[in-house]
């Protein structure tokens, strides 16, 4: 598969998608700042016919092993929640293999982790601590670890 086709399907999928959590005011705690990531990257797919003039290989088992990430996570988390883990699922992926950004926003903090971004480049204190977790995302973010 490439960037296309997996854009593609983002896409598909987006277009028909119409529970989109906009987010209200203007907070910076970590859940109204992923809120706002998830709206915005959502809008950024919506508002695009293409990828641009990506077309890069993506390795379709990697692709699938996302997936079953997603779904193990909100499995856990938020049993029988199906589109809005898929809602999530392709942002993610949007995030992970199109764009290749972080999947959690620049600036978000918690007790567990900070993301930021240096000379294009993204870091995130919780990486290398979440990176151990059973089917964590961790693996397949572009962010980089880095130390408290």
């Amino acid at each position: 598969m490439n960037t296309k086709e997996l854009f593609d399907e983002i896409y598909e999928y987006m277009i028909n998608y119409d529970h989109v959590r906009v987010p209200h005011g203007y907070s910076t705690d970590a859940i109204s700042l992923l809120t706002r990531y998830n709206y915005y990257t959502y809008k950024e797919i919506i508002n695009r016919k293409h990828p641009g003039s990506l077309n890069i290989e993506v390795d379709d088992k990697k692709v699938n092993d996302f997936k079953d990430r997603v779904d193990y996570y909100f499995e856990e988390n938020s049993p029988g929640d199906y589109e809005y883990r898929d809602f999530i699922k392709y942002i993610s992926i949007y995030l992970t293999f199109i764009v290749k950004k972080s999947l959690h926003p620049v600036g978000i903090k918690s007790k567990d982790m900070t993301v930021t971004k240096e000379n294009n480049k993204f870091y995130c204190t919780g990486k290398k601590r979440f990176i151990k977790d059973k089917n964590s995302l961790c693996k397949y973010c572009v962010s980089r670890s880095k130390s408290n």
